[in-house]
């Protein structure tokens, strides 16, 4: 496939726009590379080459960067996916959520584990069905445990829905949501914290998922899921 993809760019035997997703193995040295020397050629012969940086997350990751191809990534567009949770009191918190529904829920308890760590962080096994089945659970923000993993616990004890206190709006893919789940940034989450923790069989009045917003800024910005710079081959030359 590599050396097919090559002979195309090195003859120039392709005619129109043939995106390439053949990716170059990380920190491949150039003159190796079977990609960066057909693109080279091609380049010399006057086609303007495109290629995929490819998926990887971290920094230092990044696939095809010889100087001579232009290097794109995946991005982010000027709209975030939000949900919110309205209070008996009236108060109503904004957080991110890609649960993949419409749903409204109304007058659902709202579960804490006050006094206990273990389960305000939701920690693997640690919650009680029997006191969280049905119920909206808050899952409080830790560094001992992902949100992935709270999102798992929650759904074993049989909670209807849940909200995760965290900064990181992408801590959970769509299919990571397997109930209704919601991201909120800790500012929000200690008011949200210091209410429940006075209210006792306080009710989540409503939560709605999904709502669309439009004109996020900034916007578009380097997905977290692609593979980012600085270019680990350019830096050993």
């Amino acid at each position: 496939m590599a050396q097919h993809l090559a002979l195309q760019l090195a003859t120039g035997s392709s005619l129109g726009l043939d995106p390439l997703a053949k990716d170059s193995k990380l920190e491949t040295p150039y003159f190796t590379d079977v990609i960066a020397i057909a693109s080279l050629s091609a380049i010399e012969k006057g086609i303007f080459v495109v290629c995929a940086t490819s998926n990887d997350y971290g920094f230092k990751t990044v696939h095809n960067g010889a100087p001579w191809i232009t290097t794109v990534g995946a991005g982010t567009l000027d709209r975030s996916f939000q949900a919110t949770v309205t209070l008996e009191n009236g108060i109503s918190f904004e957080g991110t959520s890609y649960f993949p529904g419409s749903v409204f829920i109304t007058d659902l308890h709202l579960y804490y584990g006050k006094g206990n760590t273990s389960k305000a962080i939701c920690n693997h096994t640690t919650l009680d069905r029997n006191e969280v089945a049905g119920k909206v659970v808050l899952c409080d923000y830790s560094t001992k445990i992902e949100v992935s993993r709270q999102m798992m616990e929650v759904e074993r004890a049989g909670a209807y829905a849940a909200i995760f206190l965290t900064d990181k709006s992408f801590s959970l893919s769509p299919k990571e949501y397997s109930i209704p789940g919601l991201l909120l940034p800790t500012s929000s989450g200690t008011l949200l914290k210091e209410y429940v923790t006075r209210v006792r069989n306080l009710k989540a009045k409503s939560m709605k998922f999904v709502m669309t917003r439009l004109g996020g800024k900034p916007a578009p910005q380097v997905a977290n899921f692609s593979s980012k710079g600085s270019n680990p081959i350019s830096q050993k030359s």
